[in-house]
C-alpha cells in the first residue's frame, strides 16, 4: 500500500515524526522512557541540540555521552536503511538486481585475492569468517551474552552488602580478628537488649512514654537484623570449627554470595546459556569445513600439488583450532570480567572449601584445592567441552557430506556442557582428559596422511 501510494506514505512518516517529537518534549526526565526523549526521529534530525547541551545516558549501568550514541544510532541507522533500500529496490525490480550481484561478487574477489598475497592462514580466515559469514554470527553471539549476563544480575540487599565489607575487612584467614569482631558485635546486641528492657520499665504515665515506646520499636527492629547478622557469622564460625575437625583444613571467613552468583546455584541461567553459545557457535564454524574444498572441486588441484592434501588438511584443522580456541576463551573471559565487576572474586586465593557449596563438589581428594586453581580447572574444562564438540561436528560432517545432524549434536554437546558445569571436581579432570584423548586419537591415530588423501 505504501509503495503504490506515495501521499500515505508521507501521511505515515509525518504522523511518526509527530509522536517522536511530542516524546521528545513530553517525555520528563526523571522518567523511565527518559532515554525515549533522547533518541528519536526528531532529535536525530534536529542534531545540535546535544552540542547545546551535555548529557550522559545510563546504558547498563554505564554512564555514555549522548553525542557518542547519538553518532551510532545515526551510523546504524543509515547502514540498516541502506541495505533496505537495496533490498527493496532489488525485489521491485528484479531484472536489475544483477548490478548488486555484480558489485558484491567484485567485493568478495578483491578481497580474496588481498588475503591470497598476505597468505594460507589469511585466505582461510576470511572464508570461514567473512565469505562464511561466521563473523556477524559471533558478533550477534556477544552481544546475546551481554544481554544474558546483565539480564541475570543480582543486586544485593543493603544487609547483605554491609556484611560483604565486614567480611572484606575483617574476614579471610585471620580468624582471631573476625572472632574479635563477631565478640564485640555480640556485645553491642546484648547491651541494645538491655537498653531496651529498661525502655519497656517505663510507666506509661510517664512524659514523652509514647515517644520512648516507639523508640524502643525502632530499636527492637534494627536488633533483628543484628541477631540475622550474627546467626550467620556464628554458622561460618561453626563451620570452620567442624571442618578443621574433620578434614584438617583451614578455611576462610568469606562470603558465598558473589561465588553463589558466580559458579553456585544461581548462575544457572547465565553459565548454560554460554555454554550452549559456545556449542552452537562451535558446530556451525566446524560443519562442512572439510568438505568445502570437495563440493568445490578444488580438492583434485590440492591432491595434485606439492604439499598434498593431507598438509593442507592439516593446516586448517590448525586454523579451525585457534578460531574455535580464540572465541571460545573471548566469551568465557568477557563472562569472568563482567562477574569480576558485579560481584569480585573475593580471596582467590583461600581453600576451595571455604565457598560452602564448593565443598560436596571438592570432595576429599580435591579438598586442599584453591578457588584460582578451581577457576582455571572450570575454563579448561569448558574449553575441553568445545574441543570434543568441535572434533565430534567435523567427524560427522567428514563422514556423512551433511549436515543433518548438527542439531543432534548441538543437543547432546549442550547437555553434555551444562553437566560439566557443575560437576565434580574429578569429573572434570575426567572431561579434560577425554578432550585430549579425542585430539591425540583425531589427529596422530584416525587421520592419517593415507586417509586424507582418499
Amino acid at each position: 500500500l505504501f509503495r503504490s501510494n506515495k501521499y500515505i506514505s508521507i501521511c505515515f512518516l509525518g504522523g511518526l515524526f509527530f509522536i517522536e517529537w511530542r516524546a521528545a518534549l513530553l517525555v520528563q526526565n526523571n522518567s523511565v522512557n527518559r532515554i525515549l526523549a533522547n533518541i528519536n526521529l526528531y532529535r536525530i534530525i534536529d542534531y545540535s541540540t546535544y552540542h547545546k547541551n551535555y548529557q550522559n545516558i545510563n546504558i547498563f549501568n554505564y554512564p555514555i555521552s549522548s553525542h557518542i550514541l547519538i553518532f551510532t544510532i545515526t551510523l546504524v541507522l543509515f547502514v540498516a536503511f541502506f541495505l533496505l533500500s537495496a533490498l527493496t529496490y532489488a525485489k521491485r525490480y528484479p531484472y536489475r538486481k544483477q548490478f548488486f550481484a555484480k558489485v558484491k561478487n567484485n567485493i568478495e574477489i578483491m578481497a580474496g585475492k588481498f588475503c591470497c598475497k598476505l597468505g594460507f592462514v589469511y585466505f582461510e580466515l576470511y572464508k570461514l569468517l567473512i565469505r562464511g559469514k561466521k563473523l556477524f554470527i559471533i558478533i550477534a553471539f556477544i552481544l546475546a551474552e551481554i544481554i544474558l549476563i546483565y539480564g541475570t544480575r543480582v543486586d544485593f540487599p543493603a544487609r547483605q552488602r554491609q556484611m560483604d565489607r565486614i567480611y572484606e575487612e575483617y574476614g579471610g584467614g585471620d580468624w582471631e580478628r573476625f572472632n574479635g569482631y563477631v565478640q564485640n558485635y555480640e556485645n553491642e546486641i546484648s547491651q541494645a537488649e538491655a537498653y531496651i528492657e529498661d525502655i519497656k520499665g517505663v510507666s506509661a504515665d510517664e512524659e514523652n512514654a509514647h515517644n520512648i515506646f516507639m523508640e524502643a520499636e525502632s530499636l527492637n527492629s534494627d536488633l533483628n537484623e543484628k541477631r540475622k547478622i550474627l546467626s550467620e557469622y556464628k554458622h561460618i564460625t561453626e563451620r570452620k570449627e567442624r571442618i578443621e575437625a574433620d578434614k584438617g583444613l583451614v578455611v576462610y571467613a568469606m562470603s558465598d554470595r558473589g561465588y553463589d552468583e558466580i559458579y553456585g546455584s544461581n548462575s544457572y541461567i547465565r553459565e548454560a546459556g554460554i555454554i550452549i553459545m559456545l556449542i552452537v557457535i562451535t558446530v556451525i564454524i566446524s560443519s562442512g569445513y572439510y568438505i568445502e574444498e570437495e563440493q568445490s572441486g578444488v580438492d583434485r588441484l590440492i591432491k595434485c600439488s606439492v604439499s598434498g592434501i593431507a598438509k593442507v588438511y592439516n593446516m586448517k584443522l590448525c586454523i579451525l583450532s585457534a578460531v574455535i580456541t580464540g572465541v571460545s576463551a573471548l566469551f568465557i573471559f568477557m563472562d569472568m570480567f563482567f562477574m569480576a565487576k558485579l560481584y569480585g572474586f573475593k580471596y582467590i586465593n583461600a581453600p576451595l572449601v571455604s565457598i560452602t557449596f564448593m565443598e560436596s563438589r571438592a570432595g576429599i581428594i580435591f579438598a586442599n584445592m584453591k578457588i584460582w586453581q578451581y577457576i582455571i580447572l572450570d575454563i579448561i574444562t569448558k574449553l575441553s567441552v568445545i574441543i570434543i564438540s568441535m572434533f565430534t561436528a567435523l567427524e560427522l560432517s567428514f563422514k556423512t557430506r551433511n549436515l543433518f545432524y548438527a542439531p543432534a549434536v548441538i543437543l547432546l554437546m549442550s547437555i553434555a556442557g551444562v553437566f560439566s558445569i557443575y560437576a565434580y571436581v574429578y569429573i572434570k579432570f575426567f572431561i579434560i582428559l577425554l578432550a585430549v584423548v579425542i585430539m591425540w586419537g583425531y589427529i596422530f591415530l584416525h587421520r592419517s596422511c593415507k586417509e586424507w588423501g582418499k
